[in-house]
């Protein structure tokens, strides 16, 4: 798993299809975050080096989100996830706010510029379109509630992004991976 590995065993693919957890044998956006989070506290000890060179952080861990990537074999999912912190940092560093939505969007036109058939890979779909999802109707009700609420909502929205492609793909949706 922590290197995106395509072959769990099959016990282990089936429980994770049926109870909606899946998705967490991928390498993905939350992975990336935990990433993140991982470096930030490792970084705790040289906060006073950080106040004062303030893009040594974000160059370092771009270094390494995408060296990680390459690990992982620059694998859809992941990739999407690192390029779109990859405009978070890049803006950062030349001091400059970019939106969540504009970042997955021009990651999207990325993706396609150097491979239009991603088009029709189902990880293409799955990792936009979730990722859209949450970002699109999250901005509009401003998710800011609670952990466990903005969970269960992002996850809604999520599923409904994707739920046309998980029908036609593989012709089921288990309702349970909303609550897991």
């Amino acid at each position: 798993i922590t290197i995106g590995s395509d072959d769990p065993p099959d016990f282990l693919k089936e429980i994770g299809i049926k109870s909606g957890i899946y998705h967490l044998f991928v390498i993905s956006g939350i992975h990336i975050v935990f990433l993140i989070l991982f470096f930030k506290i490792l970084f705790i000890p040289f906060q006073k080096i950080n106040n004062t060179h303030p893009k040594i952080f974000p160059i370092l861990l771009l270094s390494v989100l995408w060296f990680y990537a390459f690990l992982c074999g620059f694998k859809i999912p992941v990739t999407r996830a690192v390029t779109m912190t990859s405009f978070y940092f890049i803006f950062e560093i030349i001091g400059r706010k970019i939106k969540p939505i504009k970042s997955i969007i021009l990651a999207c036109f990325l993706f396609l510029l150097f491979n239009p058939y991603n088009i029709y890979s189902i990880s293409f779909l799955l990792s936009f379109l979730s990722t859209a999802g949450i970002l699109l109707i999250s901005e509009k009700i401003k998710l800011r509630k609670n952990l466990v609420t903005t969970s269960l909502i992002s996850t809604i929205l999520a599923q409904l992004f994707i739920l046309p492609i998980l029908f036609y793909n593989f012709g089921y949706f288990y309702p349970a991976g909303i609550i897991n």
